[in-house]
C-alpha cells in the first residue's frame, strides 16, 4: 500500500491515505489535541505542552514542506497523521482516539516506510521520542528503546528506533 491509495482494512474501509495539505491544518491539529489531551498531556509539563504545539504549528503550517507527512482521511476528514523530519525522525503520530488498536497507525507506517525504502534504498534508522504512552505501541510496531527515558523543553520522552529496511530480494540461480 501506498501513499495516495485506497486501503481496504477490514477494521478502516474506505481509509484514504493521502500526503499532507495545509487544507488539513485545522482538522489534523484538532485530531492532535484531542489524542494528546486525552493520552499524554499528565505526563508533560505546561512549558513541555507549549513546545508540543509550537511543533505540531509548524509541522502543520508554512514549515510543512519540511516534513513528510502523511494524512488517513475517512470521508475527506482526517482520522490519524504521521510526519516525520527529513532526518528519518517521527515528529507527529497521532490517531482518532475512536480509532485506536484496529491497525490503523500500523497502517500509516507502513505507508511512511514504503516511502523510507523509495527514499533510502540501503536502509535508514527510523527514530523517534516517544511519550511514555506511547511506548509498548511502538514496541508492536517493531521499535526498540534506545537508553533511559529522558526529559527535554519539559518533555518526558524515550527514545526509540527501527531498522528500515528494503523487503529481501530473491536470489536467483542460473544454474537451476
Amino acid at each position: 500500500m501506498g501513499p495516495e491509495a485506497e486501503c481496504g482494512h477490514q477494521s478502516h474501509p474506505s481509509i484514504q491515505i493521502v500526503r499532507y495539505h495545509p487544507r488539513y491544518a485545522v482538522a489534523c491539529g484538532a485530531l492532535v489535541r484531542a489524542s494528546f489531551e486525552r493520552f499524554v498531556a499528565a505526563d508533560i509539563s505546561p512549558e513541555g505542552q507549549n513546545h508540543f504545539f509550537s511543533i505540531v504549528a509548524r509541522v502543520l503550517g508554512e514549515n510543512h514542506a519540511a516534513y513528510t507527512t502523511f494524512c488517513a482521511l475517512r470521508n475527506e476528514g482526517p482520522v490519524a497523521i504521521i510526519s516525520m523530519r527529513e532526518t528519518c525522525h517521527l515528529s507527529l503520530f497521532f490517531c482518532e482516539p475512536g480509532s485506536m488498536g484496529r491497525g490503523l497507525g500500523r497502517m500509516m507506517l507502513s505507508a511512511l516506510e514504503q516511502h523510507l525504502i523509495s527514499a533510502h534504498p540501503a536502509g535508514c534508522e527510523l527514530t523517534v521520542n516517544s511519550s511514555l504512552f506511547a511506548v509498548n505501541i511502538y514496541r508492536r510496531l517493531g521499535f526498540k528503546v534506545c537508553g533511559e527515558p529522558t526529559s527535554n523543553n519539559g518533555i518526558l520522552f524515550q527514545s526509540m528506533v527501527k531498522s528500515i529496511q528494503p523487503p529481501e530480494r530473491a536470489c536467483v540461480n542460473d544454474n537451476v
